[in-house]
């Protein structure tokens, strides 16, 4: 594995790494890479996890933080790892735009994609994540997702970035949501009845919302075979509630 934090990278330095036949792990932390060093490298097929860390720093002056690193995933063709992270307070995870997405359509291959701080635009990670599926004609190949918000993530962005899910990846099998304004049995329920391979799931509330919670005892639709566990807040020390004792109480 390689890491590099608050670095620049060159286009030599880029290509060795793009043409190392041993690296398969790689980690971004805040650093810079001249958008044009990218152009004409050969994909970097043989790093299966990249984790990319984004922040404020100077270096982001030339959108190294952001769009630079975006294009580093896209010489990951066979990446099956994605972490994206926000390295400094205050600081969150930018998607890419519009007009890279076409080197991007991976992303609907991951088996494993986690967001933390995301940004508060929710609908540009829906639309490429949705693109990217009807570019591939097919279902994607999560099997892992966790999505966390900063910000209180209201219920109609909630029900917007499930839908996504349940279209694009009807056969993940953990599902990890942070930061929600409420949590409902219906968004339970839809996310039971529809993700027919679903082995896990948490819902954490944000900090200011944990008094919104609507998954009152009995109200769940019955699907004990299903090992859910739902947390009910973000607070050290509340017990986790398991899916099939919500069912029965």
């Amino acid at each position: 594995s390689l890491r590099f934090v608050l670095f620049g990278i060159n286009r030599e330095m880029l290509e060795r790494i793009v043409l190392s036949k041993r690296l398969s792990e790689l980690t971004l932390d805040r650093c810079s890479v001249a958008l044009a060093t990218t152009l004409r490298l050969p994909p970097a097929d043989q790093i299966a996890r990249l984790t990319l860390g984004f922040g404020s720093h100077a270096l982001s002056a030339t959108q190294g933080s952001a769009d630079s690193m975006w294009a580093v995933f896209a010489l990951c063709k066979s990446a099956k790892y994605l972490r994206c992270y926000p390295a400094e307070p205050g600081s969150t995870v930018d998607y890419p735009p519009r007009d890279v997405w076409v080197e991007m359509q991976h992303v609907h291959r991951l088996a494993v994609l986690q967001i933390e701080g995301a940004s508060e635009e929710v609908g540009p990670l829906v639309r490429w994540l949705t693109w990217s599926r009807d570019e591939c004609g097919s279902d994607g190949d999560m099997k892992a997702i966790k999505f966390h918000a900063h910000w209180s993530l209201g219920a109609s962005d909630t029900y917007m970035l499930v839908d996504t899910f349940i279209r694009c990846y009807p056969n993940v099998r953990v599902l990890v949501l942070e930061g929600l304004e409420s949590i409902s049995s219906e968004l339970v329920g839809r996310m039971a009845a529809e993700l027919p391979s679903l082995a896990g799931l948490s819902l954490a509330l944000a900090p200011r919302s944990r008094n919104r919670l609507g998954c009152h005892r009995g109200r769940l639709p019955p699907k004990p075979e299903l090992h859910v566990t739902v947390v009910l807040a973000v607070v050290a020390g509340v017990p986790v509630v398991m899916y099939r004792e919500l069912v029965r109480g």
